[in-house]
């Protein structure tokens, strides 16, 4: 895949990522490439993709799974671990589950995650982020944002000033 510059530079940084940008302009392609080859080079680590709404976060969760399918397919497991809507689980103990947060979060509480990677950041109520960032707490993990913007204010806004 040729990747953009700002692309490449999105693969190369680690830690916390804020990522705004217009629509379709390859974010949630440069993404499932970075949660995949996360997810491949980390053993036993757990990966949360999150939106708003379920379908927002299932596209971005099926471009990991086919990244992974077409890069890595001998890793995902299979059987009663296949991958399923909401989980891809790999031989290396890594797992990536997908949900909707909801307009509160509660449904997505009781994780403890590695990764976390809000799609559509800007429009996830300002209630969700209380229940989801203590789940990096315990693993220090991190938080990728990305969205398209959507008014002044808000946790996306804020982490992106």
């Amino acid at each position: 895949m040729k990747l953009d510059e700002w692309q490449q530079q999105v693969l190369d940084t680690s830690g916390n990522i804020c990522l705004r940008s217009g629509r379709q302009v390859g974010k949630s392609t440069v993404i499932s490439v970075k949660a995949g080859e996360y997810a491949i080079a980390n053993k036993k680590k757990t990966i949360l993709v999150v939106a708003s709404v379920e379908r927002q976060a299932l596209l971005l969760f099926e471009k990991i799974h086919a990244h992974l399918f077409d890069n890595h397919k001998t890793e995902i497991k299979k059987g009663k671990d296949r991958p399923t809507k909401h989980r891809i689980t790999l031989k290396n103990g890594s797992t990536i589950h997908c949900l909707p947060t909801g307009v509160s979060g509660y449904g997505i509480r009781g994780y403890t995650v590695d990764l976390l990677i809000a799609d559509e950041a800007a429009f996830i109520p300002e209630e969700v982020w209380t229940a989801v960032t203590p789940m990096l707490a315990v693993t220090g993990g991190d938080i990728i944002l990305l969205s398209t913007p959507f008014g002044r204010g808000g946790y996306f806004y804020e982490c992106f000033s």
